[in-house]
């Protein structure tokens, strides 16, 4: 039971940040807590390294990069590999692979 939880606390801490109700280095607290369990499925990894990208400026998250060398390279990754845009957007290629995975995802889900 504590894990089905724990796989919803990352939409839900999503949605909180993206409603602009969420402190960031709460949201960066939960997220990380949450990624580093392996609490968070495909669909969420790929929100949380949107959010990063396109909060990059914000104080609160260069600095949390900057501390956490190994999430700053999984963002690089996910521009890399064609995921998520330099701009924050889901690529075709991710777009795809989550609906492969099941998920139902918008093209323009942004953050």
């Amino acid at each position: 039971m504590a894990n089905e939880i724990k796989s919803f606390q990352g939409y839900v801490n999503q949605s909180l940040m993206d409603a602009g109700k969420h402190k960031t280095e709460d949201y960066l607290k939960i997220m990380n807590g949450l990624y580093e369990q392996g609490n968070l499925n495909i669909h969420q990894v790929f929100l949380f390294m949107q959010t990063l990208i396109v909060k990059a400026e914000d104080k609160k998250v260069r600095s949390y990069l900057e501390i956490n060398p190994t999430i700053a390279s999984n963002v690089q990754d996910t521009i890399d590999y064609g995921f998520v845009t330099e701009d924050g957007e889901f690529t075709e290629h991710c777009i795809d692979t989550l609906t492969k995975e099941g998920y139902e995802v918008e093209a323009k889900e942004v953050v």
